[in-house]
């Protein structure tokens, strides 16, 4: 089984992962996840490069049997009460940019490099299968 990165959005109750980041709306919106899922999830990435204490991510997971896929991110500013498309502009150039704790900052950076290291091995394991047949 591969590493999956610390988050502080997943927990564990009564054996079961999860993600404290799902929006829980729609008829199967489910907050319920599985490691496959939380290796996928981006919300670490993108706090790592938009480091600003007001950007709020949200995400949806769809339970599917005995799964749950992520299907969104949802961004917006606690500032400005805006949705935000992209997070491009959560820089310091922003009036409301407030950059978040150094400690927290540099554990989404080691999130989201654990993610890159982990995708680049699946994809060099997938390639490896691809070429032994």
């Amino acid at each position: 089984m591969a590493d999956v990165p610390l988050c502080e959005h997943r927990r564990v109750e009564l054996g079961r992962l999860y993600c404290d980041a799902a929006t829980r709306r729609g008829e199967r919106a489910t907050s319920e996840t599985f490691n496959r899922t939380c290796q996928e999830c981006r919300v670490a990435t993108i706090r790592a490069a938009h480091p600003c204490v007001h950007l709020d991510i949200g995400i949806e997971l769809t339970e599917h049997r005995d799964r749950s896929t992520l299907d969104a991110y949802h961004l917006a500013c606690r500032v400005t009460k805006i949705d935000v498309e992209t997070a491009e502009g959560c820089t310091p150039e922003c009036p409301h940019f407030e950059a978040m704790e150094e400690e927290r900052r540099l554990s989404y950076d080691a999130a989201a490099n654990m993610r890159e290291i982990a995708a680049e091995t699946d994809a060099a394991r997938r390639a490896g299968r691809r070429l032994d047949l």
